[in-house]
């Protein structure tokens, strides 16, 4: 059975609501992503962007296909977040869940997350744009 290393953080960290959802994986211990990153609060999770310049610390673990599948459903990819390679601070390579995108507020310039994703999931489907389009 294949099997990929995740870098998760949020959410799915142990002790965390979703942890469940990472079943008996192997854990592989904790990790830092390369200064690459914002983590940006949500409400309800965070969601880690690419773009910034700060390294998220997480913890790793061995998933197989049938958890991979779990955790694409439940991160809403590739809608909300991508699964997609990224480097960690000590030179390793993982998967994790990246925010498919960032807006800035015209207000504040600050980052809007939830509200400007929603409002580009929904201008991406009027003009047939795919999903997280870089």
């Amino acid at each position: 059975m294949s099997r990929i290393l995740l870098f998760v953080y949020g959410s799915l960290l142990s002790g965390e609501p979703g942890h469940a959802l990472l079943g008996g994986s192997e854990s592989a211990g904790s990790a830092r992503t390369a200064p690459a990153f914002d983590l940006l609060d949500l409400g309800d999770y965070p969601a880690m962007a690419r773009g910034g310049h700060t390294a998220i610390s997480g913890e790793l673990y061995w998933i197989d296909s049938a958890t991979r599948a779990r955790l694409d459903e439940f991160e809403r990819h590739p809608r909300l977040y991508r699964r997609t390679r990224i480097a960690l601070e000590d030179g390793r390579v993982a998967q994790s869940y990246v925010l498919c995108r960032r807006t800035k507020t015209e207000d504040t310039g600050e980052s809007s997350t939830e509200t400007g994703a929603s409002r580009e999931a929904r201008r991406d489907r009027e003009v047939g744009r795919p999903p997280c389009a870089s």
